[in-house]
């Protein structure tokens, strides 16, 4: 998506309703008694309450921003997401991401952080779990490391200037 606001554009794909088509004709076209059906989706979080959504964090690096996001579906769902954007040339934003999932924190019983990543350029973002004292978060990405401080909303985004190599042109 590309324009002039990347929040604005951000409550845009948040709000476009959810398209379940896809998923309904794989449904219907499995065969009978499967249980498990495999089709390309990722949807059921759209349709957010524009109200219910959150931008709790957001970091920068040279024009590359990551935000952190919150929000509620149309069925009443909490979802969170990592969501970025980068500032083009001619002042309009590309706005990318929503590496996210279910609001819930999985548990496993150790301190860590629910990381998602992606984008060009490549960036991290997340929420860290069962860590309550955890003030600083160190990721290590090949020669690279990148560091943030956890706050409040305990969100962690790494913005950078890296190529995202698992992205095919």
């Amino acid at each position: 998506m590309r324009g002039t606001d990347p929040k604005a554009l951000i409550i845009h794909d948040l709000t476009r309703p959810f398209d379940s088509s896809a998923r309904d004709e794989a449904i219907k076209e499995a065969p009978l008694g499967q249980y498990f059906v495999a089709y390309i989706g990722g949807d059921e979080q759209r349709g957010a309450n524009p109200a219910s959504i959150h931008f709790h964090k957001e970091r920068e690096l040279g024009g590359h921003h990551v935000y952190g996001v919150s929000w509620r579906s149309a069925d009443g769902r909490v979802w969170q997401a990592t969501y970025a954007a980068l500032r083009r040339a001619d002042g309009r934003w590309d706005v990318y991401g929503g590496g996210g999932g279910s609001g819930d924190d999985p548990r496993r019983g150790r301190p860590w952080v629910n990381l998602s990543c992606g984008g060009r350029p490549l960036h991290f973002g997340g929420r860290v779990c069962e860590a309550p004292q955890a003030s600083r978060v160190r990721v290590v990405y090949g020669e690279h490391t990148l560091e943030d401080d956890v706050d409040e909303t305990r969100w962690v985004l790494f913005p950078t200037n890296l190529p995202n190599e698992l992205m095919q042109e």
